[in-house]
């Protein structure tokens, strides 16, 4: 389905900034209320822009618990994935060039009923693989379901920033030795 006319670019700018500001703020805000270095939160809520999944153990290194690491890489990482297909919808409905192509990309996907249906699946994969700023653009370029492609990429996230945290404490390793 491909979105057109101002609602739909009005409803990306507003998932855009909403996901910023519903996920991302908060996460800051817990995370300085509960108490810790400001600084290794800053650091760590930077990190997750750079170093993506190794966040957790960036925070770590810095003095704050696995938990709110853990956390705080979550929640920055799907805002930011949130922020990302927002800005797809805005530009695919703002954009008459952009719409062609994506009318013209999901016509080609409407051949394959199977990967439209359990491709938002594949999302857990391609958030691990290809990162935070790549899955998000997949999903909306052949037209899976975004409230699907959302669950599967968060539980990707959490998944990758759990392991990451384990491995950095040590955790792994006791399975390994």
């Amino acid at each position: 389905m491909v979105l057109s006319g101002p609602s739909h670019g009005e409803a990306g700018g507003w998932l855009a900034g909403g996901a910023f500001c519903a996920i991302v703020v908060p996460a800051l805000l817990i995370a300085t209320a509960t108490g810790g270095d400001r600084t290794a939160l800053v650091v760590m809520f930077s990190s997750v822009f750079l170093a993506e999944y190794l966040a957790p153990a960036v925070g770590m290194g810095l003095g704050l618990d696995p938990i709110r690491a853990i956390a705080m890489t979550i929640s920055v990482t799907f805002g930011i994935c949130l922020s990302i297909t927002g800005v797809l919808c805005f530009v695919g409905a703002s954009s008459k060039k952009v719409a062609k192509f994506l009318a013209s990309v999901q016509k080609k996907m409407e051949k394959y009923p199977k990967f439209m249906k359990y491709g938002p699946a594949a999302n857990f994969l391609f958030i691990i693989m290809l990162g935070m700023y790549i899955a998000p653009g997949v999903s909306f370029l052949v037209g899976w379901s975004r409230a699907r492609s959302a669950a599967f990429m968060l539980a990707g996230i959490a998944t990758v920033t759990t392991l990451i945290a384990a491995a950095t404490l040590g955790i792994i390793k006791l399975f390994f030795a």
